[in-house]
């Protein structure tokens, strides 16, 4: 019989019920420190939202000599949040089994937090399914990454009597669309360390795969990738304290068909469900995620892309939005960062296999990334490359509430001749199918600028590595610069549109433009 169960069991003295005919859980269960729940019957944790998600919350005790039946579909999981001690006793694992419901007919992400023999998957008639033929299943080749520099990497399983499906590794998984019943078991053959609190039995080891074959074209953010997932019932944390990981994780949100990056390292962090699978990408060799007892939840909170502990580094969050989907890119500046790219902290673009997900990313030393990592600096360019697919207005625009160390944040269309401050605008272009990284530019300055017609105001004045840049002047403007005594250490005609000159006075410099253009502009040298 199913029973509808609020239970909530206390430790103030110790608590034990017992539940001797199989148990439908349709709501929360909440054991406390020192209670027991011990039951005698299959517990089913139920997924479906109109009759009530189940969820379990064990601080105390549960006992199971049936086992336990997890159910889950598009849209809910049935969650067991252990965070103390689970028996099993008796034919406890021969009931302890994935009841997943595949309603779309496609590839989902998947993984499974206990191994699974594959000539054991059913349908939910009972009836053994066949591998190739009723389902299918792709697992990524990580290590011909490095040598093709192919993000699609995607291979067919290979398969014999004994095969399984191993807990926390990454799989697609697709039911052929001539099956009827939807839903399929997962049986467990193997339940050890299932129900484990200990962070050393819920630690994955991170492969770091290289090049075994020279390839001019690939570089090395092809290398170090790992497809993985989760070793728990629960929702969890994902995080830099949860899972003692400072790398990049990918997950595939299917309802904005794109993927989603968090940053650990940047004390981002996102809650993920059990039971799907995501990308990592290492940088050195000896990572590992460790799934500690801290991240278990049953919230269902968003990523959160922005920390409130790291004062040090700004982040700036630009997305392209079409109609229905968008994508997010940032660009993130530190006082430790280095210009160049770098491996560890510079994440690559992973893109969205479905064209009407309109794309943005950066460029840096010929690499498309989704996260970029650089110096604070008084004024720098950032190519953006972006990619459409489908007829419809696109608009590019910042993050609100930006208020951090740039203090002008412009967006230059070089088709257009256009500049918007992304800080007061967001801008929006016409497009068809495109695919360039050579017609936007992002100009963050220090100083605040204007834009408007006048071309006095989108002359463009700072310096870097003791040179001084003017940009957007015309030739024959006249260049001077003042120290702070008023003291002429600088002058110059310009031959063309832009100008460059070295610095060798440093501190406070004042800089005047005069002839067809009129400007002046107070910088450092630094």
């Amino acid at each position: 019989m199913k029973r509808k169960l609020t239970i909530l069991l206390l430790g103030l003295a110790p608590c034990l019920v017992f539940a001797q005919s199989p148990v439908g859980v349709y709501g929360p269960v909440n054991i406390g420190n020192g209670g027991n729940l011990l039951s005698q019957g299959t517990v089913t944790v139920n997924s479906n939202a109109s009759q009530g998600t189940g969820v379990i919350v064990n601080s105390g005790t549960l006992g199971l000599s049936k086992g336990i039946i997890f159910k889950s579909d598009d849209s809910n999981d049935g969650l067991l949040a252990n965070k103390s001690i689970v028996s099993t006793t008796g034919s406890a694992i021969s009931e302890i089994q994935l009841q997943k419901t595949f309603t779309d007919k496609r590839y989902y992400y998947v993984s499974f937090p206990f191994t699974v023999k594959m000539n054991t998957i059913q349908s939910a008639t009972g009836a053994i399914l066949v591998y190739d033929k009723d389902y299918y299943i792709m697992e990524y080749d990580a290590a011909s990454r490095p040598n093709t520099g192919k993000a699609d990497s995607w291979k067919d399983l290979v398969v014999d009597a004994k095969s399984t499906l191993v807990p926390g590794k990454g799989y697609l998984f697709a039911l052929d669309e001539e099956v009827v019943n939807r839903e399929v078991i997962f049986p467990a053959s193997d339940i050890t360390n299932l129900f484990s609190t200990a962070t050393a039995n819920k630690t994955i080891n991170l492969s770091y795969y290289t090049p075994t074959i020279q390839n001019p074209f690939t570089t090395a953010l092809s290398w170090g990738w790992n497809f993985t997932g989760g070793l728990t019932t629960s929702n969890y944390t994902m995080n830099q304290s949860n899972l003692n990981y400072t790398g990049f994780l990918y997950y595939y949100n299917k309802s904005v068909k794109d993927y989603v990056e968090i940053a650990t390292g940047l004390g981002q962090s996102t809650t993920m469900p059990p039971y799907i699978s995501f990308f990592t990408h290492e940088a050195q060799a000896g990572n590992s995620i460790a799934y500690s007892v801290g991240g278990v939840t049953t919230s269902t909170q968003s990523a959160n892309l922005r920390s409130e502990e790291e004062p040090q580094f700004d982040i700036i969050s630009l997305w392209i939005n079409g109609s229905e989907y968008n994508d997010q890119l940032r660009i993130v500046t530190g006082d430790s960062y280095p210009e160049n790219l770098d491996y560890h902290k510079d994440a690559p673009k992973l893109f969205s296999p479905d064209k009407e997900t309109p794309q943005l990313w950066s460029m840096l030393e010929g690499d498309e990334l989704c996260i970029t990592m650089l110096p604070k600096k008084e004024y720098r360019e950032v190519t953006l490359g972006v990619k459409t697919g489908e007829d419809d207005n696109y608009t590019i625009s910042l993050d609100e509430g930006y208020n951090g160390f740039y203090q002008s944040i412009v967006l230059f269309d070089k088709e257009t001749g256009e500049r918007t401050n992304l800080l007061t605008d967001s801008y929006t272009f016409p497009s068809t199918e495109l695919n360039t990284t050579d017609r936007f530019t992002l100009e963050l300055n220090r100083m605040p600028t204007s834009i408007d017609n006048a071309q006095a105001d989108k002359v463009i004045i700072y310096a870097s590595n003791h040179q001084l840049f003017v940009k957007n002047i015309q030739q024959g403007d006249k260049i001077q610069v003042f120290d702070v005594t008023g003291r002429m250490v600088l002058s110059a005609t310009a031959q063309g549109s832009d100008f460059t000159g070295e610095l060798e006075t440093i501190g406070a410099l004042i800089i005047k433009v005069t002839g067809n253009t009129n400007k002046t502009a107070k910088i450092i040298n630094q």
